[in-house]
């Protein structure tokens, strides 16, 4: 019997001068202090570094952010054009 090897995932996602640690759900840029997302933000974070030069839909972000319906696309807009 031959096993399948499962997807192999890094542990740090690297998009641009970005990283993002999947371990410990921090996001780094060069020069500064990495910074701990919350779960949400980390979600939403690696969907985007995840597909590079992409336009998300609001919809995608919600089947995979908030994928028991515990939020609508209002959410969604108001998380994406947050200041920090």
């Amino acid at each position: 019997m031959i096993r399948r090897r499962e997807k192999y995932t890094p542990t740090t996602l690297t998009c641009a001068n970005l990283s993002l640690n999947r371990a410990d759900y921090t996001l780094s840029v060069p020069g500064q202090e990495p910074m701990r997302l919350g779960a949400k933000e980390y979600q939403m974070m690696e969907l985007l570094m995840e597909t590079p030069g992409h336009v998300i839909s609001g919809d995608l972000f919600l089947d995979r952010v908030w994928p028991e319906g515990e939020a609508d696309v209002n959410t969604v807009w108001v998380l994406s054009f947050q200041s920090p």
